[in-house]
């Protein structure tokens, strides 16, 4: 069984091949097959720095290249922030399309303040506007039904756009079994693929809480999409 980690962050990674080394062995314990290696661009918070950045980007493509194993594949990545200030939107799709990333994740972060209807229109405005890959942790409630139209939107999209959609497997961003199987259907109705990831900010985090995971897709007989899209020509 092919298992992916499709969102595992290096930090000084970005230039340390022992860091990177020790990520894949880790991984490579827990049965981890692909890895999508990445960290964060700019930050719309104040309080937080980017880790990648055109400076450094091309020295972490590079080391990703060096630590790459026989039979596992590595894929390089980044996770780009949403946000509604035009010039900073301007600057992130500019790194995304000069850089020759394997996958972009594109999150809506630092926006713990919107309402739930706003925080799902935000990641309708983030998909309609950034040329991403995959949409990371959707923010899930109590009160998600709510927003159903909202999530079709967001599925429509994907579909036309060929944007997966994100299991993350935070305990920051984990859905319950309700909410998987609520999203999961959605995505089945819309053929629009998935991915699963992480998260992991620590070595420790790879591939955590995919028992949990596995137990309900093994349910449905499946696991892991047959095949990710491949990454779209935007340069």
């Amino acid at each position: 069984m092919e298992i992916c980690d499709m969102h595992v962050h290096v930090k000084e990674g970005v230039y340390e091949l022992e860091k990177l080394n020790k990520i894949l062995d880790e991984g490579i314990k827990k049965g981890i097959t692909t890895f999508l290696l990445l960290d964060h661009g700019d930050r719309i918070s104040p309080k937080k720095t980017a880790v990648l950045d055109n400076n450094n980007i091309p020295t972490f493509f590079a080391n990703v290249d060096k630590v790459k194993r026989e039979g596992i594949q590595v894929y390089k990545g980044i996770e780009v922030d949403f946000s509604y200030d035009e010039k900073f939107r301007e600057e992130v799709i500019k790194t995304i399309t000069t850089n020759k990333f394997d996958y972009v994740i594109g999150s809506v972060h630092s926006m713990n303040d919107l309402s739930e209807e706003m925080y799902y229109q935000a990641v309708i405005d983030m998909i309609s506007v950034y040329p991403i890959d995959i949409i990371g942790h959707i923010r899930m409630n109590d009160h998600y039904m709510n927003h159903l139209e909202r999530f079709k939107i967001i599925m429509d999209i994907c579909r036309k756009k060929n944007i997966m959609i994100e299991i993350n497997t935070s305990t920051r961003s984990l859905w319950n079994e309700e909410q998987l199987e609520f999203m999961h259907n959605l995505m089945k109705e819309y053929d629009v693929k998935y991915t699963i990831g992480s998260d992991a900010h620590k070595i420790e985090e790879i591939a955590v809480n995919y028992d949990l995971v596995k137990d309900y897709f093994n349910k449905k007989e499946c696991f892991l999409n047959d095949k990710l899209y491949k990454r779209k020509n935007y340069i």
